[in-house]
């Protein structure tokens, strides 16, 4: 069997959880995410003005709106975020700079720190804001670990 093979048929057998998040605007927290949509019906006319002329200069002027059918282009958002938007795993500089130096941006981070076995530990019970590391202790033996090394885990609150 193919090393290819092995892991389709070992990820075949995995339960595979998207961790994704929707972004939306919301005020709550302390960073506001706002999401300004353009939809397509505005859409030719934006980029007729402002996309085409840093793009193609020279198409500027001779491409109008009314080139396109129902004067309609592409819907497009804006998104003004931070990164504690979402899930945080498209947080680029989020995590640095590691004590070795390296830039800490995610894009460095190695594939298989986000494809593993993944356990979670319940710590949901806990009373206040606070977990300890006797809450994650007590969620381990509760779930019949004795070790997470080398496991991704995840903390459900």
């Amino acid at each position: 069997m193919s090393i290819l093979d092995t892991l389709v048929h070992e990820l075949g057998a995995c339960r595979l959880v998207d961790l994704s998040s929707d972004v939306g605007n919301s005020a709550a927290g302390p960073f506001q995410t706002t999401v300004e949509v353009i939809e397509a019906g505005a859409g030719a006319q934006i980029f007729c003005e402002q996309v085409l002329p840093a793009l193609v200069p020279e198409a500027a002027g001779r491409l109008r709106p009314e080139h396109f059918p129902d004067h309609a282009f592409l819907r497009h958002e804006m998104v003004r975020a931070s990164v504690h938007s979402g899930s945080h795993i498209d947080a680029p500089g989020h995590y640095g700079p590691a004590a070795d130096g390296s830039r800490g941006y995610i894009s460095d981070a190695p594939l298989d720190a986000f494809v593993g076995a993944g356990i979670m530990l319940d710590v949901g019970g806990v009373a206040g804001r606070e977990i300890q590391p006797r809450h994650i202790k007590a969620a381990a033996e509760a779930a019949g670990l004795s070790s997470y090394e080398r496991a991704i885990v995840l903390i459900h609150t």
